[in-house]
């Protein structure tokens, strides 16, 4: 799996995120655990703050659900921001070297903004990395920026329940050894993909009930100076 390498595939994204109301949007990003069995001697690194024991898998989605990237394996215990950093994704983003380089006008102010994704509070926010503001003080422009954000986001969490409804495998402690673990993960993304691509319907009754337990928010790293001028851009888009 892989981001569009081709010029009309990569506009198709960028068209899809516009019609959702969020411009400028290239993907979304978030993590979900997947239980696994491990030895009493490792059980602390892979106990996530749901006290059980598991495996983060981080993906990275279009509007339509489709898998561009992933990253698998990484103990339950290990924060979503760290998880990006270390990750392929990430590594190449902050090296500049995945997103197109599409840079836009979004206010006609002169303040040109290149593509970016989508991520959660656990996320850092950068120029490339889009994440809600915090807090309860906020104006009522920034309420309605993380309105449109999360409404966009959450399609994301939407995908994670299909992938698992629709491969239960993930839903259970039942991987004892951890290639086999990872294998099944990778092969279930890769069949996920295939369904969306052939348009395979989706049974909503496929969907866990209790998906709050795989996909749960984190607390939110420390952000610096980068990606405020960027984010507050949107605020003005989404308020004009």
């Amino acid at each position: 799996m892989h981001f569009p390498r081709d010029q009309a595939g990569i506009q198709l994204i960028i068209d899809e995120f516009e019609r959702e109301g969020f411009p400028q949007c290239y993907g979304l990003v978030d993590g979900t655990h997947v239980p696994v069995k491990v030895k009493a001697s490792i059980k602390q690194r892979f106990t996530n703050r749901k006290k059980f024991t598991s495996v983060v898998m981080q993906g990275c989605t279009t509007l339509n659900g489709l898998f561009t990237n992933v990253n698998i394996g990484t103990p339950g215990s290990v924060h979503d921001s760290m998880i990006f950093r270390r990750s392929s994704l990430g590594q190449l983003l902050y090296e500049n070297e995945l997103l197109p380089n599409q840079p836009r006008d979004l206010n006609n102010d002169g303040v040109m903004i290149g593509l970016v994704l989508l991520a959660d509070k656990a996320y850092q926010l950068s120029d490339f990395l889009m994440t809600p503001f915090k807090g309860d003080n906020l104006t009522p422009q920034q309420r309605l920026y993380n309105q449109i954000h999360k409404k966009v986001r959450r399609k994301i969490e939407c995908t994670y329940g299909i992938l698992k409804g629709r491969w239960r495998i993930l839903l259970t402690p039942n991987l004892a050894r951890m290639p086999n673990v990872i294998n099944a993960i990778g092969t279930s993304v890769v069949l996920h993909n295939i369904c969306v691509r052939l348009d395979d319907p989706v049974d909503l009754d496929w969907i866990p009930q209790d998906l709050d337990n795989f996909v749960f928010p984190q607390g939110a790293p420390q952000i610096g100076g980068q990606g405020v001028q960027t984010r507050n851009a949107f605020v003005i888009y989404f308020n004009t």
